[in-house]
């Protein structure tokens, strides 16, 4: 089963999603439309939960965004308002 995902993730059809939990989670891209297939998430640090965010513009990083080429991933983390 994992090989398979692995290959999906070959193809473009999924993606994985590392957040930093030593878990790889997989996520079907076919279902997004193109724009929204890079997006990021945020991680419950109590209960675990991972959920998909719109796309979002980092003001903080301003000048540095010049400096940066390829974001793989980025996650938020803290507490769901269900904990």
């Amino acid at each position: 089963m994992y090989r398979n995902l692995n290959d999906l993730v070959g193809v473009g059809l999924a993606s994985r999603v590392e957040l930093g939990d030593h878990v790889g989670r997989f996520e079907s891209r076919a279902d997004r439309p193109k724009a929204d297939r890079e997006h990021p998430h945020f991680l419950c640090n109590h209960c675990g939960e991972v959920v998909c965010l719109p796309t979002l513009k980092i003001p903080m990083l301003g000048k540095a965004s010049s400096q940066i080429r390829d974001v793989q991933d980025v996650v938020l983390r803290g507490r769901c308002a269900s904990c």
